[in-house]
């Protein structure tokens, strides 16, 4: 019922069905419970809890960690459309291309350490832009017009 709500939620968002099906695939992949993509099993329930529970504190620790990074000053954080291609080599070329040219030639190599996080800005589809909630204005209200 739970990825079955995700999956509407995600639809009615503007997220295509193709899109939507890779990331749950993604996810039960990632987590190693594919299985639990066709039947329910209790022992590969708990195998997928018990690393949700750990893939929680690895996120602690990764928001730590650029929180420390941020605060000395060494991290980067850009956001970007991303329409097509594959993801992974674009973040991979950015990242060598940025590194290249963020270098300060008069500081010392070792003092510079950036951490540099790149991430995609999601493009709605068009059904999602019109079915959202329009402002409302005295005009479309019936019971304020007069003719």
């Amino acid at each position: 019922q739970e990825r079955f709500y995700l999956q509407t939620t995600c639809l009615v968002n503007g997220y295509s069905l193709e899109f939507v099906d890779h990331r749950i695939h993604h996810f039960f992949t990632y987590f190693d419970a594919i299985s639990l993509l066709s039947v329910l099993n209790q022992d590969e329930y708990d195998k997928l809890r018990r690393r949700l529970m750990t893939y929680i504190g690895e996120q602690k620790e990764y928001h730590l960690k650029n929180k420390e990074l941020e605060k000395n000053k060494q991290l980067i954080r850009l956001n970007y459309l991303h329409e097509f291609g594959v993801k992974h080599e674009f973040n991979k070329q950015l990242k060598e291309i940025l590194s290249k040219n963020l270098v300060d030639k008069n500081a010392p190599f070792i003092k510079q350490q950036l951490t540099i996080n790149l991430s995609t800005i999601h493009q709605y589809s068009l059904n999602a832009l019109l079915s959202q909630q329009k402002p409302c204005h005295p005009l479309f209200n019936k019971e304020k017009m007069f003719f």
